[in-house]
């Protein structure tokens, strides 16, 4: 998914027919537990990255 999509995705969600609140319960928990899955993806990649970086120094 690119970010364009990402945040047409997001805005349309928050949009809603009422207002500035989520359409329902589990719209709001959906969305909020896709966020928190690649809140974590992003963490283990910079962990990994960092390790990966320590171990193997890019000067020789």
């Amino acid at each position: 998914m690119n970010l364009i999509k990402f945040r047409t995705t997001v805005a349309t969600r928050w949009a809603g027919s009422s207002g500035s609140f989520p359409p329902g319960p589990l719209q709001f928990a959906r969305y909020h537990s896709w966020l928190a899955h690649l809140r974590v993806a992003i963490f283990h990649v910079r962990i990994v990255t960092a390790l990966a970086l320590h171990a193997h120094p890019l000067t020789n």
